[in-house]
Order: C-alpha cells, then structure tokens, then sequence
C-alpha cells in the first residue's frame, strides 16, 4: 500500500515536474515585452464619432457611386438620392470646422470599413456640382464641409487612417475643378482659409508611422499572448503547425518589426523621393504573415500623404489664382506674394508648385510622385505608383 502510494506520488511529481518545466519553456518562446504606451491627447469636442455616425447614416451608396461618377448636375435621380441624404448632408455641414481626430486605432466592436466613408464625400461631391450653377456660394459651404470630413478622419490616426482619408479625399478633389470658377472672391477667401487651417493641421507622416508602430506592436503582443500560457492551461497542440508556430521564439520577431517600423518613421520624415524603405523583417516568417507590412505596401502611404497635401494645396493656388481673376478679369502670371510659400510648395519636391499664368487661363500642377517636372503630363493616380512617372494637373486622372 505504502509502496503504491509512493509510486503514484512518485509519478505525479514527474509529471508536475514536466508540466512545469514544458510550460516556462513555452512561456519564455512565446514571452516579448509590454508594447509602448503612446499618449493620444484627443481636442475638446471631437467629432470624430458624429462623423463616423454620418458614414453610417447615408443611403443608397451605390447610387452616390453610380452619380458621382456620371458627374451630373441635375435630374431626377440626382434631386431624390440628395433628398435622400438631406439630412446627413446638413449633419456634415454642421460639423464643419469642429475638432476631430481619430479615437479608435485599430477595427473594434463600432469599426466601419475604410470603403464606407467615402459615401460621405460622393454625396459632397454630388451636392456641390448641383449646386454650383444657382448657388455657389452654398456649393463652396458644401465642398468645404467634405474636405473637413476628409481630414478629420484621419488626423492623428495611423496608416488605416491614412487609407480613408485618401479615399475620401478623392471625389473632392474630382469635383472642385467642375465648380471653384463659379465662386464669389469671398467664396475663395473663406475655402482658402479653410484650407489653410486644414494644412497645418495635418498629421506628419512620420507621426503617422509612429503610431503605426504602436498599434502593430500591440496587435503582435495580442497574437502571441495566449500561446504563453497555454501548456499551464493543459491545451496541448494537436497539430503539427500548431507546435511549430508555439515553438517559435518571438521575441526576436517582436524587436525586428519594433526596428522596422522605427525605421519606417524615420524614412517618413523625408521628401518621398528621399525615401529608402526598410528590408523587411525575415524573423516574423512563420509567425505573422502580413502584406500590409511589405515595403511596398508601406511605400504607397508615403504617396498618399504627400499626394493630399499636393492636392489641397494646387485647391488653394486654384483658388489664389480664382481670386485675382475676380478683381483683374486675368489670371496672375504668377502666383508668388498671393499667399505664404508653404501653402504654394509641392511636397513631392520640396519646390513650389508649378504655375504658368496665360491672362485669361493657367497651368497648375505638381510635379508628382517621380518629383519630375514632366511637362504637366497627367500621372496616373488610381496606381499611385512611387516611381510613375507625369504631374498632378489641377484636374484628376483616374
């Protein structure tokens, strides 16, 4: 008896012993440090809520598609679907030069997918054409309550962020061609001043990528997490895949993508052409398996950053030159003192956009993502390419 007991003993310590000893290996494989904390100080009276709230209230999104990209200005089916959206579109309106900046980082319970917001831009872009012809003091209130959005969706967000506020961005800048002629001086003195504001608020590249690696380095922690204790918790593996990604050190994975994406902001706080990316990290093979943290895929934030703020500021030029035209009936032949050089420099090239006045029209455009002048050739901007070659002309090529 004495003898059975001790056996028994005997063997239960054994297998404590090897319960213990199994799960510390496996805690200390799957074991990386707390993720940096990152001070977010969101603006009193953030609308960034009531903004996603407005995303969720449009209706009939496809045919806002559908409508924008026919471009009309009046009809039937125009006047129901703004009809529609009368509300939302004042909603937008009433927010227009309130605080915002982004509260949730990474998608959650509330997440709305990046391709919803810009139902709230094509329903700008709709209205402000409509609007043009009898009211264009209104279509300007219109277009200046949809860059708002635009930039208060992705202001102090990371590259997520940066997604949607590019592709919110896009039918503005689409539309304003078709209606900023039609504006008063006093229309264009107050979108410039909007514009104005709207730029020295933008949120750095390089912060953008800093929060990046925050929110990466959270979602990393997140993944390997359970795994740390899950032979103390008796949930043995019973695939082969399973032991090999249980297995695997992860704190060398976890320091590689830290050092990557450190790098990444640093390259961020360049000119684009100024840009190396940073190799990718081979110690997450295996581990998280991820597109998004290719080069190539990070390169193309560095593109869009730049690409807005190019954007918004031929808008503001397109405007400076509107308003000469106002006082003089010409177009300047240049657009030097008309307003202060940062809000006139390309952030492709570090050098003023470029500007040809001809009296009773002018050639505006920057030199795009190459920083080539190539002679306002249009550059293809559905690829977004870092290296395609053409310019950014005051009118968008899809």
């Amino acid at each position: 008896m004495n003898c059975g007991r001790r056996v028994g003993g005997g063997l239960l310590a054994a297998l404590l012993a090897v319960w213990l000893g199994a799960g510390a290996y496996v805690w200390n494989r799957n074991r990386v440090p707390a993720p940096p904390v990152q001070t977010r100080t969101l603006p009193a009276g953030n609308v960034y809520d009531q903004y996603v709230g407005l995303v969720q209230r449009i209706r009939e999104p496809d045919q806002l598609t559908a409508l924008d990209r026919s471009r009309k200005t009046s009809g039937n089916e125009v006047s129901r679907v703004l009809q529609a959206n009368a509300e939302a579109l004042s909603a937008l309106k009433q927010l227009a030069g309130h605080p915002s900046a982004v509260t949730e980082l990474r998608p959650g319970v509330r997440f709305v997918s990046a391709l919803a917001f810009p139902s709230v831009t094509r329903l700008t872009a709709i209205a402000a054409r409509s609007q043009a012809r009898s009211k264009p003091t209104e279509a300007a209130q219109t277009l200046n309550a949809g860059l708002c959005f635009a930039a208060g969706v992705m202001r102090d967000g990371a590259t997520l962020q940066l997604t949607t506020g590019y592709l919110s961005f896009v039918p503005l800048f689409e539309a304003a061609p078709d209606i900023l002629r039609r504006f008063s001086a006093e229309d264009c003195r107050t979108l410039m001043a909007s514009i104005e504001k709207l730029d020295r608020q933008t949120t750095p590249l390089a912060s953008i990528f800093r929060t990046e690696r925050v929110s990466r380095l959270e979602q990393f922690s997140e993944l390997v997490k359970p795994g740390a204790v899950r032979i103390f918790r008796l949930n043995i593996p019973r695939a082969d895949y399973e032991w090999q990604f249980l297995l695997k050190p992860k704190r060398p994975a976890y320091d590689a993508l830290d050092t990557y994406l450190a790098k990444w902001a640093e390259e961020a706080a360049k000119l684009p052409l100024q840009v190396t990316p940073p190799a990718p990290p081979t110690e997450m093979e295996g581990i998280l398996a991820d597109e998004s943290l290719e080069p190539r895929a990070l390169a193309t934030h560095v593109v869009r950053h730049a690409y807005i703020v190019a954007r918004m500021r031929i808008l503001y030029a397109a405007l400076a030159a509107e308003l000469v035209h106002e006082r003089t009936g010409r177009y300047p032949a240049t657009l030097k003192g008309l307003a202060e050089p940062a809000m006139l420099s390309d952030p492709f090239s570090g050098a003023p956009l470029i500007y040809k006045g001809m009296g009773g029209s002018y050639r505006l455009y920057s030199v795009g993502p190459n920083g080539k002048d190539d002679g306002g050739a249009p550059y293809k901007e559905s690829r977004m390419s870092a290296d395609g070659p053409g310019d950014l002309p005051l009118r968008p090529t899809f």
